[in-house]
């Protein structure tokens, strides 16, 4: 598999928004219509797609789900979806709708039974997500913290069947102030599993760094804001992460 630069596509109140730092009251609408947002991004080559209801993020329960689930239906690239996940009975209905990951958080840390029962159920489908705040796990929408590190928590369920491990800088999500490759690199040292980079790509040297730790274990990055405010070049970076751009 390659270098994948995944867009994201975050819906709140049935529109597609991006955050920083994860705050809510700190919101850009990029879009009226998350659908064709999601098909714009397949259309200029995106290999998978991120979509977060993050309504649910905060509450557990949103009205966004039809969308997501229309979304997940009208693409025919991966989408990997999040955001509130913390039942069995959403994961599989989002997984029998067509999604090809779910991704589950706070569920996991609060409930680690929950997470293992489904990842025994649906192996290689489910993305553990390690948000964190200063190397600190945060939960619930990146509301709450806890006091659990991102190596603790990784150390915890490396012996799962999971397809990857999303780690996002708080801090640097939505500020395109670059990511922290500093610790990302300790993170593809402590772990087998394959890891998304989320929070803080700017441009297209983001994605050139990321590509050189791809034999470390980096799978890929998830990018939203940087590619809405055009701060990089959607095309040029996938161009890049195929090989067909001089890195």
């Amino acid at each position: 598999m390659g270098f994948l630069v995944i867009p994201a596509v975050d819906i709140k109140g049935g529109k597609a928004v991006r955050l920083s730092q994860g705050r809510m009251e700190k919101e850009t609408i990029y879009s009226e219509d998350p659908l064709t947002t999601a098909k714009m991004w397949e259309e200029m080559g995106a290999e998978r797609l991120h979509l977060i209801d993050l309504d649910a993020a905060i509450t557990g329960a949103s009205s966004n789900r039809d969308i997501i689930k229309e979304i997940i239906g009208s693409l025919k690239i991966p989408v990997q979806v999040g955001g509130g996940i913390r039942e069995r009975s959403l994961a599989v209905d989002y997984l029998d709708s067509g999604a090809s990951y779910v991704i589950i958080g706070t569920a996991a840390l609060e409930r680690p039974d929950f997470l293992k029962e489904l990842v025994h159920s649906f192996p290689k489908r489910v993305i553990l997500s390690l948000d964190a705040r200063d190397g600190m796990i945060s939960v619930r929408g990146w509301t709450q913290d806890s006091q659990r590190t991102v190596l603790e928590v990784v150390r915890e369920y490396e012996d799962m069947d999971l397809a990857a491990l999303i780690y996002t800088d708080i801090l640097r999500d939505g500020m395109k102030t670059r990511p922290d490759f500093g610790r990302t690199r300790e993170l593809l040292r402590s772990t087998r599993i394959p890891v998304i980079l989320a929070g803080g790509i700017r441009d297209i040297e983001d994605i050139r760094e990321g590509i050189k730790l791809k034999e470390m274990g980096l799978l890929g990055v998830i990018t939203g804001r940087a590619i809405y405010d055009r701060t990089l070049n959607f095309r040029d970076a996938v161009q890049i992460s195929k090989g067909g751009l001089k890195c």
